[in-house]
């Protein structure tokens, strides 16, 4: 069984109140509010952020997804649940990185 944590109610109280918010907070707010992937682990965030090179590398240049994951690696990415992502792992999210940008594109049209 979880616990509530005292230091998340303590931001979010902070945040709830108008009043207090400084310009710091608000750009907080704008910066995850754009962000496409509040809540996705850190594969599919990087994933996501270097949509264009690894298609590149991928595509044109063959590299396989254990190589992809030496890059990540050294980048320090960890899966969702601390372990070294493998690389079948992140081909299986790179589809729903490709899914979800292809998706996003379709919605902007």
């Amino acid at each position: 069984m979880h616990r509530k944590s005292s230091n998340l109610t303590a931001v979010l109280k902070h945040w709830n109140t108008p009043k207090r918010r400084t310009q710091a907070d608000k750009d907080i707010i704008a910066r995850m509010s754009d962000y496409p992937h509040n809540r996705r682990e850190a594969v599919f965030c990087w994933l996501w952020d270097n949509h264009e090179g690894v298609t590149e590398i991928i595509g044109k240049w063959g590299c396989s997804w254990d190589g992809l994951v030496k890059v990540m690696k050294a980048d320090g990415i960890k899966g969702s649940k601390g372990a070294d992502p493998t690389g079948n792992a992140v081909r299986r999210v790179w589809g729903r990185v490709c899914r979800e940008i292809e998706e996003r594109e379709r919605r902007k049209r």
